[in-house]
């Protein structure tokens, strides 16, 4: 049944930031960030949903991180140059049609 939700189209549903849970917990320096981001996705005509995690960091954080380690991995991730939620949105619906590619589904 869930393989037969993934072939409808799908759409964006919700969202939410594990650093940042709520409206007032945004990051001071917003070119210098990493968090968790869950995506929830509907589907054309069903009322479930699937949700993938993401890791979503800045240019300058995984700088910083590679510094301090001098490695990272990175899989199910977002990079983007600020941490901006509409650009973050615009990025997640670019891959909609594919998310399962690149996120992580935890449904």
């Amino acid at each position: 049944m869930i393989t037969d939700l993934k072939q409808k189209k799908k759409f964006f549903k919700g969202y939410w930031f594990l650093e940042y849970p709520g409206l007032d917990d945004w990051p001071e320096d917003i070119y210098n960030v990493y968090s968790f981001m869950n995506v929830d996705v509907g589907y054309e005509g069903a009322k479930g949903i699937s949700s993938y995690r993401f890791h979503v960091y800045t240019p300058q954080k995984l700088a910083e991180i590679i510094k301090e380690h001098k490695f990272i991995f990175c899989r199910h991730t977002l990079i983007v140059e600020k941490f901006d939620l509409e650009l973050i949105k615009k990025a997640i619906e670019g891959i909609l049609p594919e998310i399962e590619k690149y996120g992580d589904d935890v449904t």
